[in-house]
């Protein structure tokens, strides 16, 4: 039996990201959905530059060991019910993540699961099929086995395979897709699988700052299309993001606190970037040397 297949190697980022030490034990297995955010990602990494990707639907196909475990996923990928390809993805972060990819065509995983066909899959070497009826299995060339069914996952970088799905499944809206702690800390690590969490009192500002109108984000701006402020003062520099974050929290302070502070958020903003720049913090202006924002080299001011 032929069949196309691209083992995917991929150089993953590695994000420096921090947790708490008050919490243990995180969950390693991943869902339908999270397999395709991390499909989509693979995919699209492994896929012609020159043409447009275009998916609008997707199925999330489970492979299993020879005891009912999920080992993997085959993520078969759809535009107007046109097979588009396909990729595997490891079902737990310690396997490897993709150890098989096919940007065009539909492939027999999917197809087997339709006729009523298992899938055990090991490896891209090591995979079975399954009828239930008969009670027989066949290799990849549709061969009847007769010896027991069996193989070896592979494992893979868990620290990286927990980073990598951080970032696919990142969201990308901080207004409206912002993670909000409606619940305390504690009972939302242990929804996500972490044991031995403990924490103490917990309190949110989410509404406060929502009210002060404290969650404006920075402001679009180049040196040819500055953003000028209601106050008359232009902004092309788009390092200002420590201008920002202090007019926000001004702007909660002013809230909770009935400071007088500024009005509005750009008169704040306004304030402290004049402020920010007297004191030699900020360059307002885009220098000219390709580096771009804030100067923080005296900030012990």
């Amino acid at each position: 039996m032929k069949r196309i297949r691209v083992i995917a190697f991929t150089a993953i980022l590695v994000l420096l990201l921090q947790s708490g030490t008050f919490a243990a034990t995180p969950k390693t297995t991943i869902t339908p959905k999270q397999a395709a955010d991390l499909a989509i990602f693979y995919y699209c990494l492994n896929a012609d530059g020159d043409n447009v990707i275009e998916i609008d639907e997707y199925i999330a196909t489970p492979l299993y060991d020879d005891k009912g475990n999920v080992t993997y996923y085959s993520v078969d990928f759809f535009y107007q019910k046109t097979a588009k390809g396909y990729v595997v993805v490891g079902a737990d972060l310690n396997y490897i993540q993709c150890p098989e990819l096919c940007p065009g065509e539909q492939f027999i995983y999917y197809s087997n699961a339709l006729n009523g066909m298992i899938t055990i899959y090991y490896n891209p070497y090591e995979v079975f099929f399954v009828n239930e009826k008969e009670a027989t299995f066949y290799d990849l060339y549709n061969e009847v086995l007769e010896e027991k069914v069996d193989g070896t996952v592979y494992e893979g970088d868990l620290q990286e395979n927990r980073e990598l799905l951080q970032l696919v499944s990142r969201t990308i809206d901080p207004l409206t897709d912002r993670k909000v702690f409606t619940q305390h800390p504690v009972t939302y690590l242990e929804s996500l699988g972490y044991t031995s969490v403990t924490g103490g009192e917990y309190g949110t500002i989410e509404s406060a700052m929502d009210n002060a109108g404290a969650f404006n984000l920075m402001f679009t701006v180049t040196q040819s299309n500055p953003y000028v402020l209601s106050t008359g003062t232009k902004v092309d520099n788009g390092g200002h993001c420590a201008i920002t974050q202090i007019s926000n929290i001004m702007r909660y302070l002013k809230s909770k606190y009935s400071l007088n502070y500024p009005s509005t958020y750009e008169k704040t903003f306004d304030a402290v970037l004049n402020k920010a720049v007297s004191l030699g913090y900020f360059n307002n202006t885009y220098n000219g040397s390709g580096v771009s924002g804030s100067n923080i080299s005296n900030l012990e001011k």
